[in-house]
């Protein structure tokens, strides 16, 4: 049984942007993510801004055709109805934290000063920090103590271009993780629209979409292991 204590932040954002349209939490990152870590034995908490039950993105929930993850959906909504606020997650008490992926993220997790905060402490602790999709926008604002983007010269990879293109919503979206993660002087790589891609520079671990996301915990798991 692993010691190791991983925090998982989710959004509590509802609404893409100025549209009538729903978002939230991706329910199937959410649930390949404590899919692993669970088997790997590590306790994991959930935060979000709000604290309590975050919504969820009615085109990333969890439906009856994948039989192992409906089977643990109410588990699931379980733990996320138990979420932390964010503001009241002390980060010396985790290994790890990883920012599930997302629209409502690119809203609440990339500039809430108590996320920000939260990650900044993270990195200035040389803890890991792992992110996909969506999430990885949640980088950003992420600063060293001389206040220079953690970003500058790190390989990483996100949401691509071409991926929001073909998922119909860049328009409603407030910026682009690719131009925006380059624009903060990362090296951003990327896989075909779709196909999974995982990135580890120093205490980031990023992927580049919900095919990526077991690679990334996977990576994640072996990382604290060393």
């Amino acid at each position: 049984m692993s010691s190791y204590k991983v925090l998982l932040m989710v959004t509590s954002h509802a609404r893409l942007g100025f549209t009538k349209e729903a978002t939230g939490v991706d329910l199937v990152q959410f649930a390949i993510c404590h899919a692993v870590l669970e088997a790997q034995g590590i306790h994991v908490t959930t935060c979000s801004i709000k604290g309590g039950m975050p919504p969820i993105d009615p085109l990333y929930n969890i439906d009856g055709t994948d039989r192992q993850l409906a089977a643990s959906r109410d588990a699931l909504l379980g733990l996320l109805a138990s979420s932390k606020r964010i503001s009241h997650v002390n980060p010396m008490d985790y290994d790890a934290v990883i920012v599930c992926g997302g629209y409502g993220a690119l809203w609440d997790l990339t500039c809430d000063p108590d996320s920000v905060t939260l990650l900044d402490n993270f990195y200035s602790s040389d803890k890991y920090i792992c992110a996909f999709g969506h999430a990885s926008g949640t980088l950003i604002h992420v600063t060293r103590e001389d206040d220079s983007p953690i970003l500058t010269g790190k390989k990483v990879t996100g949401c691509t271009n071409s991926e929001e293109l073909a998922g119909n919503r860049g328009n409603a979206i407030p910026f682009s993780v690719e131009d925006e993660l380059v624009r903060c002087g990362s090296i951003f790589t990327q896989a075909d629209n779709g196909q999974p891609h995982v990135v580890v520079d120093g205490w980031l671990i990023t992927g580049q979409n919900t095919a990526s996301v077991r690679s990334a915990i996977d990576a994640l798991v072996n990382a604290l292991n060393q």
